[in-house]
């Protein structure tokens, strides 16, 4: 049995969030455990780290890309993981960011063009036709 290349701690609390207190109503508690946001919320964590402005590492897992965290999201995923684990990235000992799911985040990628800003947009593998050879 191979060890997974990504580190995935188990989340503390399943229950319900802070923000509804000990007291909440039975209601409240019926309507969040039907909320589609449980799933998300009842994956692992994964912890990563962001290495100079383009390179990402999970456990042995390490991604070189213009969005290295898009990128390590779909390497994660390749790689077997849960897709509604939380990944948290942290630069050293700073949490950095945090991506709510990584099958939200594998489908994610950032595009800029010369007329417009960094956008997150949907990511799309390169096709054939997308791809040509160097012309001399």
């Amino acid at each position: 049995m191979a060890i997974p290349a990504f580190v995935a701690l188990p989340r503390e609390n399943n229950a319900l969030p802070k923000s509804a207190g000990k007291n909440a109503s039975l209601k409240q508690k019926r309507i969040f455990e039907h909320s589609p946001h449980r799933a998300a919320m009842s994956g692992a964590v994964i912890i990563a780290q962001l290495i100079g402005d383009d390179t990402a590492q999970g456990g042995q897992i390490v991604v070189r890309s213009r969005s290295p965290v898009f990128e390590l999201c779909r390497a994660l995923l390749a790689a077997g993981a849960n897709p509604n684990s939380r990944l948290e990235c942290f630069r050293g000992s700073i949490l950095a960011l945090t991506v709510k799911s990584i099958g939200i985040g594998a489908k994610l990628t950032i595009r800029e063009t010369v007329t417009d800003r960094p956008r997150v947009v949907l990511w799309k593998p390169l096709q054939g036709r997308d791809v040509s050879a160097p012309v001399r």
